[in-house]
């Protein structure tokens, strides 16, 4: 090989590294530069999926405590009609038996004073 075609070589591969060097240098600033865009996406992207799944979360909160709430005045309303509906439903309590009912109301109440008939006193 000729010097002028050594010196040819040379130079080609000194103008390739340059150019890697330059795209290489090029490269690694916008990423720099694009990385807090970048990390800023991602993090709204994260806050707008746990939103989503937070407000799903809660819409079937509130359908299971609605369902909850409707099997509860269901069953309470069946009750209600069978007591109305009892053969002794007339009959005067036994006096034992309403002082146990009384100490019962009395016992719920201190635990949940906010209930219906807990802030009066009993007849």
């Amino acid at each position: 090989m000729s010097l002028d075609i050594r010196l040819r070589l040379a130079l080609l591969a000194a103008g390739v590294v340059g150019i890697a060097m330059i795209l290489a240098i090029v490269f690694l600033a916008g990423r720099r530069d694009a990385a807090p865009a970048i990390e800023t996406a991602t993090d709204k992207a994260v806050s707008a999926e746990l939103e989503g799944e937070g407000a799903d979360l809660a819409a079937d909160l509130a359908e299971a405590l609605h369902q909850q709430s409707l099997a509860q005045q269901q069953a309470l309303s069946a009750l209600e009609r069978a007591a109305i509906q009892a053969e002794d439903a007339d009959a005067p309590l036994d006096p034992a038996r309403a002082d146990r009912l009384r100490a019962h109301d009395d016992q719920l109440c201190g635990t949940a004073p906010h209930l219906d008939g807990c802030g009066q006193p009993p007849d």
